[in-house]
């Protein structure tokens, strides 16, 4: 973005949530038939989560690992049809005893973080269940914003917070006392059905207070400026160590922080494949696309884009894969032929039994895209036996944005330090979750005396998506406490 006359004015292009892939806009159907036909989409959209569960009592072999979650090892929170990920945070201001939690979407495609201001009337701001800041003082720095987001606007104030100020930014227990954020007059529509209060920016470079990375880094909070994301994946098992109720139910992976990176790569992945990030203006994770092929059944061959020098936007703010419109035509018409179904606005189904792959390369390096994770949920009976599509394609783009479809397969390392992401397919199947003491120094996420706390709720959850077990009689709970015991002793050694 580009600071001028007081203004931070830029595009975050790259944000593109989305609950249901289903739309009511698909009139042109397969067959002379059925063309015309609008389409019913259901109410409610099925969870399409990946399936795992948590349990007191071990029912995973002794050979699944121990990951210790603490001030360096952050849960990341998502929602029923797992179309986004996101984290607590909390705004402490000790001079007017105003703290407040907020659930913040994580967003690689932006590099500011904002937060609904309490002037926020529309849309999104109006629900009960989503916080607003709402500090008695002025802390704006004078300075304003405004991002552009698909046809949407978000404009605002910006705050810095300081040591001298007394105002602090926390995620988790880690406590900036710099760090500069938006505050928002108003929502965007594409956040209209999700429980967030705004969006947690993660630029790929370190150049200003606006880095959470950056600032953690210059703090001395984390000891490089480098973070991690193992999103759930498919079928993945997981059994939490201890009393099963301290994991969220709106569970959604988990957040590495500097060395904790390196230290968790082998539990995951068995090598990563580092890819360069293409300077650019908007601060993207951006690499170039030096090759694509596609196949189905009957074809496998290489795809020219429509872009004469393709690159690739690696967003944890986009659910499925945006393309450019000519690019995403072409792709669902080369796999799926005349069973294609389309709105011509972007917007697609196949059969559900389809079976295809994209390959796409990225510096040089390649990474699988199986039809099971672009297929969405299946229509109804005007359009039996499709499915949605989490390809979509978007005019004025020209990039290839790849979404948490596609991150849920991979280790991926965002390294600020070296301008370097690095992707490495996540080998793991089970694995068990233990809460550790935090460090000394970032001990509590409050920063406030227990008696002088206000507005310290957190939403509720988005969803809960997964299944607990746990023993009603009192041998299921000496179950559960020698099992305590011994995922104690698989953390120590």
């Amino acid at each position: 973005m580009i600071h001028w006359l007081g203004l931070l004015a830029g595009t975050a292009l790259a944000l593109h949530p989305v609950k249901d892939f289903r739309t009511a806009s698909l009139q042109n159907q397969k067959g002379i038939s059925k063309q015309n036909v609008a389409v019913q989409v259901p109410a409610q959209a099925q969870a399409s989560a990946a399936s795992y569960t948590v349990s007191t009592v071990s029912t995973l072999p002794s050979s699944a690992p121990t990951i210790a979650v603490s001030d360096k090892v952050q849960y990341v929170l998502t929602d029923v049809s797992q179309s986004i990920y996101y984290i607590n945070t909390t705004f402490s201001d000790i001079q007017t005893e105003y703290e407040q939690a907020f659930q913040l979407l994580l967003d690689s495609g932006s590099d500011l973080t904002w937060i609904y201001n309490q002037s926020c009337s529309s849309g999104a701001c109006t629900r009960d269940s989503v916080p607003k800041f709402d500090d008695s003082r002025n802390i704006t720095s004078g300075d304003k914003f405004e991002l552009s987001y698909s046809g949407d606007s978000v404009s605002g104030d910006v705050v810095s917070t300081s040591s001298s100020d007394k105002t602090i930014f926390a995620f988790g227990s880690l406590q900036l006392t710099s760090f500069e954020f938006g505050l928002a007059d108003e929502a965007p529509t594409i956040f209209n059905d999700f429980n967030v209060s705004g969006i947690l920016g993660i630029p790929s470079q370190s150049d200003d207070q606006r880095s959470m990375f950056s600032q953690l880094y210059n703090e001395k909070l984390i000891d490089k400026p480098v973070f991690s994301l193992a999103l759930v994946a498919s079928n993945q098992q997981i059994e939490y160590c201890g009393n099963a109720s301290a994991i969220p139910d709106n569970y959604g992976g988990l957040m590495f922080f500097g060395s904790e990176v390196a230290k968790n790569q082998k539990t995951f992945t068995d090598s990563v494949k580092y890819l360069d990030i293409q300077n650019n203006d908007n601060a993207y994770w951006l690499v170039n696309v030096t090759d694509i092929k596609l196949s189905n059944d009957s074809y496998s061959g290489t795809y020219d884009s429509s872009e004469s020098s393709l690159q690739a936007i690696i967003d944890t703010g986009t659910t499925g894969m945006a393309l450019p419109m000519d690019d995403a035509n072409n792709l669902h018409s080369i796999l799926f032929g005349s069973s294609l179904v389309t709105d011509n606005k972007g917007n697609y189904a196949f059969p559900c039994d389809a079976d295809a792959n994209v390959t796409i390369s990225l510096d040089g390096q390649e990474f699988s895209i199986p039809v099971s994770d672009f297929k969405g949920e299946e229509y109804g009976s005007q359009l039996e036996g499709y499915c949605a599509s989490k390809v979509q394609g978007l005019e004025d783009n020209n990039y290839w944005i790849l979404g948490s479809i596609f991150l849920r397969r991979y280790y991926a390392i965002f390294d600020i330090e070296k301008h370097k992401i690095g992707l490495g397919v996540n080998n793991l199947s089970s694995y068990k979750l233990k809460e550790v003491k935090q460090s000394s120094a970032s001990a509590t996420s409050s920063i406030l005396p227990s008696s002088t706390r206000v507005r310290v709720n957190s939403t509720s959850s988005q969803s809960t998506k997964h299944s607990k077990t746990s023993s009603a009689n009192s041998s299921g709970s000496m179950a559960g406490l020698s099992y305590a015991l011994l995922c104690m002793f698989a953390y120590l050694i």
